[in-house]
């Protein structure tokens, strides 16, 4: 039932990437749709400025997920901590959440500490990923997994959330 769940709703998230894109339809009128269903938030009060040609950054990636996965008021109701140093109090329920539920796990630097990086740019693989955990698929980059973290279009590909087989440069929010 939670695979179910969890594809139903990254089926809905490919369908407004989907409409995103779409030529017919301008980024914005295609943000101000999502937002009126609730499913982005943006800078401003009233989600007039959702900052789109702006990076993602991993802290908003999460909280994005979250809300297409509607445990967005879960998260923030059950106000997990963060497990890493470097998150900021507005985004530690949700990457609490996503870490106690598999969705996301930190970087390690060259001393063996693990952090989040959350202002940093998520790219697309790193978001397609999130993607996939959400799905309940599993990604190990030895091979025993469902697919491998640092490669996952050949999985998301299969499933039709993209067609591109590699990571574009202009990955934006």
């Amino acid at each position: 039932m939670k695979r179910l769940f969890s594809i139903a709703a990254v089926l809905c998230l490919a369908l407004a990437l989907l409409v995103m894109a779409s030529a017919e339809t301008t980024n914005a009128s295609a943000a101000n749709g999502l937002y009126a269903l609730g499913l982005i938030q943006g800078y401003s009060e009233g989600g007039s400025d959702f900052g789109l040609e702006d990076s993602l950054t991993r802290a908003q990636a999460v909280v994005l997920l979250e809300r297409y996965l509607g445990v967005f008021e879960t998260a923030k109701s059950e106000n997990a901590k963060a497990p890493f140093d470097d998150v900021p109090a507005w985004a530690s329920p949700y990457v609490g959440y996503a870490t106690a539920n598999g969705l996301v796990s930190g970087k390690k630097d060259a001393n063996g500490r693990v952090y989040f990086d959350p202002d940093a740019a998520i790219s697309e693989p790193e978001f397609l990923t999130l993607l996939l955990r959400a799905m309940e698929y599993t990604d190990n980059n030895d091979g025993s997994g469902d697919f491998v973290w640092s490669d996952p279009f050949t999985l998301a590909g299969r499933l039709g959330l993209v067609a591109n087989t590699a990571a574009r440069p202009d990955f934006k929010r």
